[in-house]
């Protein structure tokens, strides 16, 4: 079924995020993600390689990752999330936009085969036409709209295919992979630090000096200010924004509003699957409803063990592992014949079992949250929520103009404007043509940096611009102190610049020793270090406990005679390798060699496409036009 389709897909988080989101996002998005193409929050939030994000296709796919998590995982919002959805749409847009430079043109046949099998437009198991422009009229969208989109989606497909569909990988390759994947290579190691070195280096003041002269930009103070500044924002406004009961009730009564309030009948629903493929035989089929009849007959009698056999018996391994709990969900949201046996059954009713085009079924309804129309008290916070933005948005839009033009032409104070709008004058600490590592997020803004030092700013004392610094957000500085770019005197640096000489000679003698080590070691002459006990690994299980330089040293030393001696610097210091054998695994069964072979030509096909997306993104890269969305306060709708 498209749920099971949609879960089994969304089990991903961000490491799979990329690879998820650039396929046709039917099992995705859900066909939501088109009905929202059209909505309101379409504003742009990035752009990658001329194609634009918009806030709807981010907010959803976000939702749709987040849903994915479950209430078991409070903190997975976060901005590493939201970044990496970001970028996988920034892929999936890359694709598109290649396809039209190409003039890939997704055929009429392939689009309409595809609707045709979308289960929102299916009436007993048939396409609809009616059904099909009933629901995409409901939700605002016209069939040349959506059609365009979906098209779009599959050239998308198309242009995946392209790249990764025909990758292979030769079976002597796969081979040698497997060969050195399971190496083992018997070792020691030994560190080498600074209690090893029998003279620990010195550094003279000359020394310092001389680096100083000669690293004079690395210390110079750059131009600095400190500023007072005023913000205005929406945020502000929404505050002291007021809304009426009369204002409510004439959007909770406006005719336009009424779907909003209607909420359809939901149901929860555990199923057992048993599965017959499309081309299974007469014979198979019968066999498996046999054991659909059996087992829906035993579950009348011993309901409470529904879940344990779901687990145990259920084809579709998402849900299975919850018992078979499937959610709630409307009516419409799933095939036909699934969805009329869901919404006939009573509360805890097994079904006989239901036949679809994924095998035989048995269900269990175990909640039912009735249709129902939302009352006036319990919209109020909605309705008192849209209504103050409106209202806010409309005189911030008013505001900004007159903040704008009061800052410009008043523009030796900031008082006029605090007084004004009620405003806060704030001030900052030391700011760099760069910003400052501790400064508010709105004084790292590039465009009001640029604009705090102006020369006009600077030698005036003059108000900035009203510069726009975040999506409903206005600030104007005025430079109040003034530091020109400087040098630091040596006296100042002269500790800092020894410890670090020091250190770096150092190491630069832990390294000689080391080398000088490893070259006795192979010449057969003695040197007193602590060897660690050996241990025989493969390459996976040592990186686990050794630095990555460390592995890539033992694992690529040669193996012509034993034992060999090598070593690696690291943050702590030398380690010296002691290689004593080296041993290869049995040729592994055929059946793992395929799965094995299936795994590199994913991974080759997805370096491929990834070298692709790259490739374009290098020109072009992802640029995102409204920060807010990282925030992880935002809630997605």
């Amino acid at each position: 079924m498209l749920l099971e389709k949609f879960r089994d897909l969304s089990q991903t988080w961000v490491a799979k995020l990329l690879l998820v989101l650039i396929m046709v996002p039917f099992a995705l998005f859900g066909i939501n993600y088109y009905f929202n193409q059209g909505s309101s929050g379409a504003d742009v939030v990035a752009k990658v390689a001329g194609q634009s994000i918009t806030l709807a296709e981010f907010n959803q796919t976000l939702k749709n990752q987040l849903d994915q998590a479950g209430q078991n995982n409070p903190d997975a919002d976060s901005q590493q999330l939201r970044f990496s959805v970001l970028q996988a749409l920034a892929v999936r847009h890359v694709m598109q936009g290649y396809a039209e430079d190409i003039h890939l043109h997704v055929p009429n046949v392939i689009l309409a085969n595809e609707i045709a099998q979308m289960p929102y437009f299916l009436d007993n198991g048939q396409f609809s036409q009616k059904k099909y422009e009933s629901l995409l009229q409901e939700r605002g969208l016209s069939p040349v709209g959506f059609e365009n989109t979906l098209r779009a989606d599959l050239g998308v497909g198309l242009v995946r295919d392209t790249f990764t569909a025909t990758q292979w990988v030769p079976s002597t390759s796969v081979e040698a992979f497997m060969r050195l994947t399971g190496q083992q290579r018997t070792y020691a190691t030994a560190l080498l630090d600074a209690k090893d070195i029998a003279e620990l280096p010195s550094v003279t003041d000359q020394q310092v000096k001389d680096y100083y002269q000669s690293h004079k930009e690395q210390f110079q103070v750059p131009e600095q200010v400190k500023v007072e500044y005023v913000v205005l924002s929406l945020a502000d406004r929404l505050n002291n924004t007021p809304v009426t009961q009369k204002q409510i009730e004439q959007a909770y009564q406006d005719p336009a509003n009424q779907k909003r309030w209607q909420v359809k009948e939901m149901r929860r629903v555990s199923h057992i699957l048993y599965n017959v493929p499309g081309n299974a035989s007469a014979d198979t089929k019968a066999k498996a409803l046999e054991k659909a009849k059996k087992m829906s007959a035993y579950l009348k009698s011993h309901s409470k063990e529904f879940a344990k056999i779901a687990k145990e018996q259920s084809d579709d391994p998402i849900s299975a592992k919850q018992g078979g709990d499937l959610g709630f969900f409307a009516q419409g949201a799933m095939v036909p014949q699934f969805d009329q046996a869901a919404f006939h059954l009573q509360l805890n009713q097994i079904s006989e079992p239901v036949e679809t085009p994924y095998g035989y079924h048995i269900l269990l309804v175990t909640a039912i949250k009735p249709a129902q129309t939302k009352s006036l008290k319990e919209v109020t916070p909605l309705l008192t929520e849209e209504i103050r933005k409106e209202q806010a948005q409309k005189q911030f839009g008013e505001t900004a103009d007159q903040f704008s033009n009061l800052v410009y032409e008043q523009s030796t104070s900031l008082k006029p404007v605090v007084d004004k709008f009620k405003l806060t004058l704030q001030t900052s600490d030391w700011l760099t043509p760069f910003g400052a590592k501790d400064a508010p997020t709105y004084l790292n803004n590039p465009k009001l940096l640029k604009a705090i030092f102006n020369s006009e700013s600077i030698k005036d004392g003059r108000n900035t611009q009203a510069i726009e610094v975040a999506p409903n957000v206005l600030v104007s500085a005025r430079v109040t102190s003034h530091q020109s770019a400087h040098d630091r005197p040596l006296s100042e640096l002269q500790a800092t610049i020894k410890a670090s000489l020091e250190q770096d000679a150092l190491q630069k003698a832990i390294a000689k020793l080391g080398k000088d080590s490893v070259e006795q070691l192979n010449k057969g002459k003695a040197v007193k270090v602590k060897w660690s006990t050996q241990k025989s690994q493969t390459r996976s299980q040592a990186i686990n406990e050794l630095p990555v330089n460390v592995v890539n040293a033992l694992y690529s030393a040669p193996i012509s005679h034993f034992p060999y001696y090598l070593g690696a610097q690291t943050d702590k210091g030398y380690t010296l390798i002691e290689l004593n054998a080296v041993n290869y695994s049995d040729t592994p069964a055929a059946e793992k060699q395929q799965q094995t072979a299936l795994a590199l030509e994913k991974n080759y096909s997805e370096g491929i496409l990834g070298a692709f997306v790259e490739g374009v993104e290098s020109k072009k890269p992802l640029r995102i036009l409204n920060q807010s969305v990282l925030n992880t306060q935002r809630n997605p709708s």
